[in-house]
């Protein structure tokens, strides 16, 4: 996380677009398409390119930097939460802190501890990544799931500016996230299936192997006896 004063007295130096709400370095540079361009929001703002490719939702006091206008588009947040959306109604590749995407809309959390956490709307899977100290190292994957639907709204409602936004944003979403819950619960079913038939295989091995034993003793025995007694 950037402290504040050295960040200000970054713009103060390069030279800024300037407002109670927005800073941006270079000047202009989300609308001119500029970069690398960094931007600080004062409050939640939605912001759009110039060529209206993708668009960023941003919660209040978060910054972050645009590396690449031109596809594969590149951007990292270093500090806050907010959305990037695709212009249109098609995915858009990109990479968010040098994590690849290929989505309409993901929602990234960047925090305490570099914890970088990102929910595709593509797939419903939220992603962990420990973010190395240097940007531009790729970022360690710890933890990767599909949300149930209570915590999918519980992460969700951090990045809404109110409830009826959130509300609008499930409801268009909710045939789609019913049908990759039927894919995961599926998918889980199966695994789980695999496992237990994996466990009763090494079971069933693992008693033949036992009985296997126990007659190899036997016969050990056996010979041991009429070696002793009938020389």
């Amino acid at each position: 996380m950037i402290p504040s004063r050295f960040l200000f007295f970054f713009f103060f130096l390069v030279g800024v677009e300037a407002s109670a709400e927005l800073l941006s370095v270079p000047e202009n540079c989300l609308q001119q398409e500029i970069s690398p361009c960094l931007v600080k929001v004062g409050e939640n703002r939605t912001l759009k390119s110039k060529s209206a490719l993708f668009s960023f939702v941003v919660a209040e006091d978060s910054i972050f930097k645009i590396l690449q206008f031109s596809s594969p588009f590149k951007f990292e947040l270093l500090q806050g939460k907010m959305v990037v959306q695709s212009g249109s109604k098609k995915t858009i590749q990109f990479t968010l802190n040098d994590v690849p995407f290929d989505s309409k809309t993901v929602f990234a959390k960047f925090g305490e501890g570099r914890r970088l956490q990102v929910y595709d709307s593509k797939n419903f899977i939220l992603s962990e990544y420990e973010q190395a100290e240097n940007l531009g190292q790729e970022a360690v994957l710890r933890k990767s799931e599909f949300l149930a639907k209570l915590d999918m709204i519980r992460f969700l409602s951090e990045f809404f500016f109110s409830k009826k936004s959130l509300l609008g944003y499930l409801k268009s979403i909710e045939l789609s996230w019913k049908n990759e819950l039927k894919i995961q619960t599926n998918d889980q079913t199966i695994a789980l299936q695999r496992s237990i038939a994996s466990i009763e295989k090494a079971e069933e091995q693992s008693k033949a192997q036992a009985e296997k034993e126990a007659e190899e003793l036997k016969k050990v025995r056996r010979q041991f006896f009429y070696r002793t007694f009938y020389r």
